[in-house]
This record gives structure tokens, sequence and C-alpha cells, in this order.
């Protein structure tokens, strides 16, 4: 990641007040069943996923 990218992504954090520790422990919980769909797991990221992206956490699969 680049030094820009890194000091927006300090700047973002800041202002959200997460640390590394809250973009490496993600929120998860059940998709609530509506209309007969639903049963998975939901997974709350504390960011965009274009910053898991930069950071090589994540990567598009075609």
């Amino acid at each position: 990641m680049s030094d820009v990218d890194q000091e927006k992504l300090s700047i973002i954090m800041q202002k959200r007040g997460i640390s590394f520790s809250d973009l490496a422990t993600p929120a998860k919980g059940e998709i609530a069943k509506v209309f007969g769909a639903g049963g998975g797991t939901q997974i709350k990221l504390g960011i965009s996923v274009s910053w898991y992206e930069k950071m090589g956490l994540l990567k598009k699969i075609k």
C-alpha cells in the first residue's frame, strides 16, 4: 500500500475511532430468514472492502 493510502487509512481510522485490531476482527452474525431466504452468515467489516483489497487481505475472484 502506498504511503498516501496509509495516511488516508490512518485518518479514516482515527475519525471512526477504530484500531487495526478492529479491522482484524470483523463482526459476524446469522442472516435473518425473511420470505424463506437466509440462514447464511453475514460479515460486517470495519471499513470499506476496497481498503482490505489495498492492504492485500482480500482480492476479487473472477
